[in-house]
């Protein structure tokens, strides 16, 4: 059976369990400080991440037709350190990547980041955590492109780390005749570019998928993503 895209919000994925395993086995890494959760879906791990002793957690997706946001503060009605806000990675300034704290939303809305949510991010916020959030090469190229600022450095010089958790999900291709994960394949593709990019090397082939050829000059440098760490397995 196939998910319609606009309903993937609504189900918890491989990803996000074996992020959630990883979580409960190393809690002191999710302890010290505020962690930002990208297309947290239900909130199984930003639950995961209160209940290891996160101090604040920001679980963030998409506020759309699907009722997602609703649902997940639905879930997490009942912990106070989750809170649950807006964020649209299709967005050229996505939440919380804004220079400045946001104005208030007009019409006023409960997943709006506030002032506080942005200066929070801001200057605390060096963990990031995500799980199974390319399911089509317009959400990966914009999750990817997005990474040179959400891993900016807290205001007080802090570096910032994601956790990022994948299914890889593989098929069948007719055309090369053998298995392939085109939605992973196109991910470490286009990190590649950006990483390129960072590095003023040219890749060896540009991101395959609808925003091919490359166009350097949308990019911006990349500070803590090391193009070795992307290797396929």
């Amino acid at each position: 059976m196939a998910t319609p895209l606009a309903a993937v919000g609504h189900q918890i994925w491989a990803g996000a369990l074996l992020l959630a395993d990883y979580i409960l086995s190393n809690p002191d890494a999710f302890s010290s400080g505020p962690v930002l959760e990208l297309g947290a879906g239900m909130g199984l791990v930003s639950l995961v991440l209160a209940h290891v002793g996160s101090p604040a957690v920001f679980a963030t997706d998409v506020d759309g037709e699907a009722g997602v946001l609703a649902g997940l503060q639905r879930n997490v009605a009942a912990n106070e350190v989750v809170r649950v806000l807006a964020c649209d990675l299709s967005e050229a300034d996505a939440a919380p990547l804004h220079d400045t704290a946001p104005p208030a939303a007009d019409p006023p809305s409960p997943f709006a980041w506030a002032a506080s949510d942005h200066t929070l991010f801001t200057t605390s916020c060096t963990t990031l955590v995500a799980s199974d959030i390319i399911y089509s090469d317009r959400l990966t190229f914009a999750f990817a492109t997005h990474l040179p600022r959400y891993l900016r450095p807290t205001e007080s010089g802090a570096p910032r780390q994601l956790y990022l958790a994948l299914e890889p999900r593989v098929v069948f291709t007719v055309d090369q005749c053998a298995a392939r994960a085109p939605a992973r394949d196109f991910l470490f593709d286009t990190l590649e570019a950006v990483n390129a990019d960072r590095a003023g090397w040219e890749p060896a082939a540009p991101p395959t998928g609808p925003f091919g050829p490359w166009a350097r000059g949308f990019l911006s440098s990349v500070e803590n993503l090391k193009r070795e760490g992307y290797g396929r397995r």
